[in-house]
């Protein structure tokens, strides 16, 4: 009787062992590739195009460049992750950067400019963004 049961335990373990090698085996085995045409592998290595967030910039990024430039809201002081801080007749005030509807970029034309040369307003005093907010 301990003879069948030492048995019967060793037995088990060798299937057990058997039955987890060959799922080891068969779970490293890979499929073979399927047969490509010259024209699929030359697609394949064009490098693939950058993400759109990395080509544009963020509305934060864009702000950064006009810091200390003058807008419509005022001067732009400091811009941080999730708000911006202008200077409006002496006094800052601070906007939450999701309150942004749109900006524009003005451009100052120097055609214009030479035209308006009696003007007590230079190209520096004019805005260079355009912020509209909610």
């Amino acid at each position: 009787m301990r003879q069948s049961r030492s048995f019967v335990a060793i037995l088990t373990a060798l299937v057990l062992l058997l039955v987890m090698s060959t799922s080891d085996s068969l779970a490293q085995k890979k499929k073979a590739p399927a047969k490509t045409t010259p024209a699929a592998t030359q697609q394949s290595t064009t490098p693939a195009p950058p993400p759109a967030g990395k080509q544009g910039g963020t509305i934060k990024d864009l702000l950064v460049k006009y810091k200390g430039q003058l807008t419509t809201l005022g001067v732009l002081k400091q811009v941080e992750w999730d708000y911006f801080v202008v200077e409006e007749d002496g006094a800052e005030v601070i906007h939450p950067i999701s309150d942004i509807k749109s900006i524009k970029i003005i451009k100052i034309e120097k055609e214009a400019a030479d035209e308006d040369e009696g003007d007590e307003e230079s190209e520096e005093e004019l805005p260079k963004l355009d912020i509209r907010l909610r």
